[in-house]
């Protein structure tokens, strides 16, 4: 039996979008009405599909930064440029594909604006390597326990057993690079954002040593979605990327954003 390119699937679907500008060749990845979990976009295929003549015309391009799969999941960060049509310049956005008969059947995504760093690190630069195939499962259950005791219960004192001592390298635009510098963040907003929350880790996917974990928060009543990709090495967290995005309280769907 052929395998599916799962991975090289889900990629050719978005360059339909952002490179070929063609819906008919969309259509060759996306199912008719697949499961839509952005909050901005309506159920099914036939709103994306208008948005094509759009994008061409802004010059609107991606380019994927990191892939990995997990089973049917297929997670892609990427950028998006020339993006007027989504309301802005340019953004940085998690996308994730459950695939199905080898197209997308359903999408979750966070996007948020790209801007300069102030301490270095890019919010898409970085290692883009899967490793350590053997090491998928061990990753994630690392990463939902320092999700869940971190930022969900703020045990900043468990942290040295998550996050890498030795090399820790951060992409959030706002933070330096450092185990410290970690610590210290998190503890400046328990103080200075004590209204912030993070409440529940809907989705936990991942292989070898990427995993992202899609989670829900509240900023003083705002619901919130926060998606942080880790990068694992020998059982500790050596990078990390993240968006927060607030979920607007009008949907154009029905799904849910998680």
């Amino acid at each position: 039996m052929e395998t599916i390119d799962l991975k090289g699937n889900a990629q050719r679907g978005l360059e339909a979008f952002t490179v070929a500008y063609d819906a008919e060749l969309a259509k060759q990845y996306f199912k008719e009405d697949y499961i839509q979990h952005n909050p901005g976009a309506p159920q099914g295929l036939a709103y994306s599909l208008q948005m094509i003549p759009m994008m061409k015309e802004a010059g609107t391009t991606t380019e994927t930064h990191r892939i990995f799969q997990d089973g049917d999941i297929v997670v892609m960060h990427n950028s998006i440029l020339n993006a007027a049509p989504f309301g802005g310049d340019s953004f940085v956005v998690f996308d994730v594909y459950r695939m199905e008969d080898g197209m997308v059947a359903e999408h979750w995504d966070a996007l948020t604006p790209m801007v300069e760093p102030s301490f270095g690190n890019s919010q898409i630069d970085g290692a883009t390597e899967v490793t350590d195939l053997d090491q998928t499962e061990r990753n994630k259950a690392l990463a939902q326990r320092a999700v869940t005791d971190l930022f969900v219960n703020g045990k900043v004192e468990t942290a040295s057993q998550y996050i890498s001592e030795e090399q820790y390298i951060q992409h959030n635009p706002m933070f330096p690079d450092g185990f410290d510098a970690f610590v210290s963040a998190m503890e400046t907003m328990k103080t200075q954002m004590p209204d912030f929350k993070y409440v529940k880790a809907h989705h936990v996917w991942g292989e070898g040593n990427f995993v992202l974990v899609a989670g829900e928060g509240n900023n003083n009543g705002t619901a919130m979605i926060i998606y942080d990709l880790f990068r694992f090495d020998d059982g500790k967290i050596v990078e990390h990327w993240d968006i927060i995005q607030p979920i607007p309280a009008e949907k154009a769907n029905d799904n849910g954003v998680f």
